[in-house]
């Protein structure tokens, strides 16, 4: 085997090494979206504590598995992105994506991409829905507590 020849062996390992990984992140959501179904059915409605425990868990989890997912297409297809060809890229734009700030540096070209991009943009949507509700909830809580302790310091 040639060098050329073990660079492509190389590459094409990393490519099922990817789809495995990101079979696997897959997973990972589906057990955690289970796991948290579950425990919320378990805790009283609205508990700041299960909410925010889910916020968590879906960025740790969920964030790296875009970013493999959108280096697992680039890899696979060159053209689907303009400018992301490493993982530092595709970690970059998850966080772009995700914060909505999308400077255009990075952006998908290909209907793959595009179709990728589209599901995060609407985990997105409710990611920081639910992020704003855990953050009221949470305010509207402690202001009742503190409702609650001036009503019995008088």
């Amino acid at each position: 085997m040639t060098g050329g020849d073990a660079g492509l062996a190389a590459g094409a390992r990393v490519e099922i090494d990817l789809e495995r990984v990101l079979l696997a992140g897959l997973g990972a959501v589906v057990f955690v979206a289970i796991r948290q179904v579950r425990q919320l059915a378990r805790f009283e409605r609205g508990a700041p504590g299960v909410r925010l425990d889910v916020v968590v868990l879906v960025v740790f989890v969920v964030v790296p598995l875009f970013s493999l997912g959108y280096y697992a297409i680039e890899q696979g297809d060159a053209s689907q992105f303009a400018d992301l060809g490493t993982k530092t890229d595709a970690l970059y734009f998850t966080l772009s994506t995700l914060a909505t700030v999308g400077f255009g540096d990075v952006h998908a070209t290909g209907q793959l991409a595009r179709a990728l991009v589209s599901v995060q943009i609407v985990f997105d949507l409710v990611f920081v829905a639910a992020l704003v509700s855990v953050l009221t909830a949470h305010l509207r809580a402690r202001a009742a507590e503190r409702r609650a302790g001036a009503g019995t310091a008088e």
